[in-house]
């Protein structure tokens, strides 16, 4: 059961009070908490095994803590599966691509709309006009109207990423959590790729969690940057805070300013 809180006044959609992981005696996540304004872009960074991915786990209910709670818009939703918050509306996307190769552009974002109604895949087989509109809506927000009818399978990379982006987009989610978006893409995919990002949060009044290994794009988009080091949240700042931060230049920046 999903229980609600009082309401909250301080504008926080997402709420962590102290995480904590365990894998057999590995602490993977230890004792992390924040809280996320509305409408905000927040930035995860930290080396590899700093914890990031398990910390998306942990919020999307993949994994459920060995302790501490997590509450969205009031509600605790620790250990809630997935599909029910998607319901809520929380997106998330993964590193990987996850788009249907053989089904066009257009179905790859049609077959998300149906799923999330609940509809089941009979329907899907019935109406080719099915969220026609909905579907063309997200495909000009993601810049990929003129591929509709295109196979999955033949995009470029970075094409298919916004596909993904699109299909996540679909389910109207006031929280998206973006696990390394840009990974894998060129330099000049992932200016593309941090632009329409920010441009389509922006616009729809998204708040967004996202881990990311470019720096470069970490700081050009984010309004607040939160720093992981072997699961502890060693830093937390705008991304001014952040690059004046010694510990976070010491073992992540590499003394970078």
């Amino acid at each position: 059961m999903i229980h609600v809180s009082p309401a909250q006044t301080n504008g926080t959609c997402l709420e962590l009070t102290a995480l904590t992981k365990l894998f057999g005696g590995y602490r993977a996540i230890n004792n992390v908490g924040f809280g996320l304004q509305r409408g905000t872009i927040n930035a995860i960074i930290g080396p590899n095994g700093a914890g990031k991915s398990t910390l998306f786990n942990l919020i999307t209910g993949h994994y459920t803590p060995t302790t501490g709670a997590v509450q969205y818009d009031g509600r605790d939703i620790t250990g809630v599966p997935p599909h029910r918050l998607s319901k809520l509306g929380i997106g998330r996307s993964f590193q990987r691509t996850n788009v249907f190769a053989k089904l066009t552009v257009f179905e790859n974002i049609q077959a998300a709309l149906i799923a999330h109604r609940g509809l089941g895949s009979q329907m899907f087989s019935r109406s080719e006009a099915m969220f026609q509109r909905e579907t063309n809506d997200v495909l000009v927000s993601v810049g990929l109207f003129d591929g509709a009818d295109v196979p999955a399978g033949l995009l470029a990379y970075g094409e298919q990423k916004q596909l993904e982006l699109g299909m996540t987009l679909a389910l109207n989610p006031t929280l998206l959590l973006l696990d390394e978006p840009t990974a894998g893409m060129s330099t000049a995919e992932t200016e593309r790729s941090i632009d329409l990002i920010r441009r389509i949060v922006r616009e729809r009044g998204i708040t967004l969690l996202f881990t990311e290994h470019d720096i470069h794009a970490v700081f050009s988009i984010s309004d607040r940057i939160l720093v992981l080091e072997q699961g502890t949240l060693i830093a937390d700042g705008t991304p001014e805070d952040i690059r004046a931060n010694e510990q976070v230049k010491r073992s992540y920046l590499g003394g970078r300013g």
